[in-house]
């Protein structure tokens, strides 16, 4: 959490069932920063990812993949 409240676009806010939300923004341009990130929150049991709007599953993220364009 340290690691991505240092990042830009990072933002913390709650949902309608009054728990908190941590989100960071990402360019195509910063996926090395995404990519370090990922890999200490993708076996937490509540992260959830989206693409323009659409939730992805976890094993639609992976390097090259086309879910991620």
């Amino acid at each position: 959490l340290n690691q991505a409240k240092r990042m830009p676009g990072y933002l913390q806010i709650m949902d309608e069932n009054r728990r908190m939300i941590h989100r960071v923004y990402f360019e195509k341009s910063e996926m090395r920063r995404f990519w370090s990130l990922w890999e200490y929150v993708q076996s937490w049991s509540s992260t959830q990812i989206y693409v323009n709007g659409r939730e992805l599953r976890k094993w639609e993220v992976y390097p090259y993949s086309p879910y991620l364009r």
